[in-house]
């Protein structure tokens, strides 16, 4: 047969033919057949016919499988099938047909749905492939994938599927006139369905509008696996005109018109039509055939300029190698675009160039940023030439843009950058400042200055990141950021924000005001479970630092955040690392909870050893893995295993003194710096060796006393210099033959 669908023509042909031979004795219908039909493709298809109904055999005159070839749905209203009675059709396609039935055997009150398969001349593969969709739903169990409740075969061997009933409305009907966000989100619910079903090695084909019902209370339902394909099949299924016939050409990926293999690339690509549809409320093509670049949905939608169209178009790349690697990365864009957050899905920008540079020449990159910023002066006096005002502020608005988001992010990760982002920091604050006083009811500027505000913070003086040790310059950029979120009222920005405020306010030991603002954070927090587990865990710690109460069960709601959450493998890391950690030092100050703290810490460690491993280069990771190490040592201190403590501490000191060596401006390094040798000097004295420990306080001391002369709001250091010069007077007074107890200072 050829490709594509027959004509109309050829199953008049093939039903004329039918019709006139099955009334003949079967011995006489090969006569004539060779007399009247000479196409080979129509007498396969009649001879297909009358198997089927020959085996149907004369229950009320036609079987049900005949009633459903010919549309005769009206005399099948009313029939048995199972447990269930036939009410009324609720559509057909391609395989057969589906009902609405209820439970007729008394037991109980359902309404249920019923798909019986067609037959016709493809009657044979359509069974195959009937049976094998209910194999796959029958492993199927997901709040947005329809269920399969029962299935068996009639008495006429007709095979049929009993499944939920959905009462809902074809999803791209129901977000008609909705907004942008609400298609979003709901969109959202359906990558999570075909998301599981392509864990669950199932590969849908037919993702389109008519198989995604939105129930009234807003749930998505995924149907009909009709033509799904298993991965793990190893029987090749061919591309042939059954399957060209059931698939929907306006929703299936170019691979799939072609005849070339599916994987889960094609379910990715019916998505993003499905997406460009909800979001235009057009279909992409039109006339044109979908083997061809789609337009972009701005050119029908303004609105959706910007991240939606890169969305939309990297999804329905023509090429599946370009597309999202899964329906997962393609979900996270788009929650990233809900939140305000960069998203994937770019063309090669400056930012991008910048990055492949940086890359190659990371020891020039410092004076690489020196000359961008004499061009950046240089391009704002060109600017302050131009006549056009408006024209003038985009392009300033551009370059903040590039600078703060797109360089900044290609050079952070690396070792010895904290200068550079200094210089930046200073560069982008006065452009930035000047876009502030015209961003009034201009929301994605504002959300762009929010996240810019919050990335200066993060250099000025974010605790536990590398940051110019500035807490007070900080705190008055976050302090922009908020007043431009609550004027936005967009509730990921905020709660980002009040984050970083508390943030700043516990290293200031402010710790009721700073429990205020996480708290604040957390019942903004909607769809970023990463920043959803960061926040639990900042409560944890106010809470336990500040004594307000028991932090075990905020660590514990982290991890369990995090073991629902999709992102990628170093984030994922990173942030169950932080949860271990913080339960490790929680149990390392419980009576008889030493050994439950150390497979905690243990566990952190794992998870950052891995965490470095993605990434050699990235100096964040191996900073998080060394503090690990120190995190540990606590506790080993705590236990008496000294010899453990040094152990740890010491190859931490490695990986802190070369990054303190590479960026010496980074005030957090010097926080390392001290953490480190605390704990080396307290191993030393658990060991009486007093020297060494005399010299590892006099160590933290100095560093101590600088970072307190660079921020006179750090509380933080000033509280920690107690145990500091407990230390030194531990180890002078042993050197000058007193004795003491070292019992005060393990259990601090």
């Amino acid at each position: 047969m050829t490709l594509g669908a027959p004509s109309e023509a050829f199953w008049d042909r093939v039903r004329h033919l039918f019709h006139a031979v099955v009334e003949l004795a079967p011995h006489t219908r090969a006569a004539f057949l060779d007399r009247e039909c000479a196409d080979a493709d129509a007498r396969a298809e009649v001879e297909s016919l009358l198997a089927a109904h020959d085996e149907a055999g004369t229950f009320l005159g036609k079987s049900i499988w005949e009633l459903i070839d010919t549309n005769d749905h009206a005399r099948l209203t009313g029939r048995t099938i199972g447990a269930y009675r036939l009410v009324h059709p609720l559509g057909h396609g391609g395989m057969g047909s589906v009902f609405l039935a209820v439970r007729d055997d008394e037991q109980f009150s359902q309404r249920v749905a019923i798909k019986l398969v067609r037959g016709g001349a493809a009657g044979a593969a359509l069974v195959r492939r009937f049976r094998q969709e209910r194999q796959i739903l029958a492993a199927l169990e997901h709040p947005n994938i329809a269920r399969l409740l029962d299935g068996g075969t009639t008495f006429d061997g007709l095979p049929y599927l009993v499944m939920e009933y959905v009462d809902g409305t074809p999803i791209h009907e129901y977000c008609r006139g909705k907004s942008t966000p609400e298609k979003l989100k709901l969109f959202l619910n359906l990558c999570d369905a075909v998301q599981y079903a392509h864990r669950s090695l199932v590969i849908h084909r037919d993702i389109k509008p008519a198989n995604v019902l939105v129930t009234a209370d807003g749930v998505a339902k995924l149907l009909d696996f009709g033509i799904a394909k298993l991965m793990s099949d190893t029987v090749p299924v061919p591309a042939d005109a059954t399957i060209t016939r059931l698939m929907t050409p306006e929703y299936a990926s170019p691979e799939q018109l072609l005849g070339k293999p599916v994987t889960t690339a094609s379910d990715v690509y019916s998505l993003g039509v499905l997406l460009f549809e909800l979001l235009t409320e057009q279909k992409p093509f039109g006339e044109r055939t979908p083997l061809s670049e789609p337009p972009l949905p701005s050119t029908i939608t303004k609105p959706l300029r910007g991240d939606l169209d890169n969305i939309v178009l990297m999804a329905m790349e023509v090429d599946p190698a370009r597309r999202y690697g899964s329906v997962e990365k393609l979900a996270d864009d788009i929650r990233r675009h809900l939140s305000g957050h960069p998203v994937a899905a770019r063309r090669a920008t400056f930012g991008y160039r910048a990055a492949k540079f940086v890359r190659r020449n990371r020891f020039y990159v410092t004076a690489v940023i020196a000359m961008l910023a004499v061009a950046i002066i240089a391009f704002a006096a060109t600017l302050r030439q131009k006549r056009l005002a408006e024209h003038r502020f985009e392009q300033v608005r551009t370059l903040a843009r590039s600078v703060v988001f797109e360089l900044h992010d290609a050079i952070a990760p690396l070792p010895g950058s904290t200068p550079a982002r200094a210089l930046l920091v200073q560069r982008a604050l006065v452009y930035l400042d000047a876009l502030a006083a015209d961003a009034e009811d201009n929301k994605p500027l504002q959300l762009e200055l929010i996240g810019a505000y919050l990335k200066i913070g993060d250099v000025q003086g974010k605790p536990y990141a590398a940051n110019l040790g500035d807490t007070r310059g900080a705190m008055a950029s976050y302090r922009k950021a908020l007043a431009i979120a609550e004027a936005v009222d967009d509730p990921a920005m905020l709660a980002e924000v009040h984050d970083r405020i508390g943030f700043v306010q516990q290293r200031a030991l402010r710790w009721r005001d700073a429990l205020s603002h996480h708290q604040t954070a957390l019942r903004l927090r909607q769809h970023d479970d990463l920043a959803l587990a960061r926040t639990w865990v900042a409560i944890g710690d106010c809470l336990y630092i500040g004594r307000f109460g028991d932090p075990r069960e905020s660590y514990e709601n982290a991890l369990r955040v995090l073991s629902r959450t999709r992102a990628s493998r170093a984030e994922l890391l990173r942030e169950i690392a932080r949860a271990h950690q913080h339960l490790g030092g929680y149990f390392s100050r419980q009576p008889n909870q030493m050994q439950r703290a150390l497979a905690h810490h243990d566990a952190a460690l794992k998870a950052l050893e891995e965490c470095a491993a993605l990434a050699p280069s990235d100096a964040v990771a191996r900073r998080n893995f060394a503090d690990q190490l120190v995190m540990k040592a606590t506790a080993q201190n705590l236990m008496h295993d000294s010899a453990g403590a040094l152990a740890g501490t010491e190859r931490a000191l490695v990986i802190f003194k070369e990054l303190a060596a590479a960026d010496p401006k980074n005030k957090e390094a010097q926080h390392d710096l001290a953490f480190a040798y605390e704990q080396i000097s307290l191993a030393f004295l658990l060991q009486k060796r007093w020297p060494e420990c005399k010299r590892a306080a006099e160590e933290v001391l100095a560093i101590r006393n600088h970072l307190i002369e660079a921020d006179p709001t750090n509380r933080e250091d000033r509280r920690e210099l107690s145990r500091t010069y407990g230390l030194l007077r531990e180890a002078n007074e042993h050197l000058t033959g007193t004795e003491h107890s070292t019992q005060r200072y393990t259990v601090e």
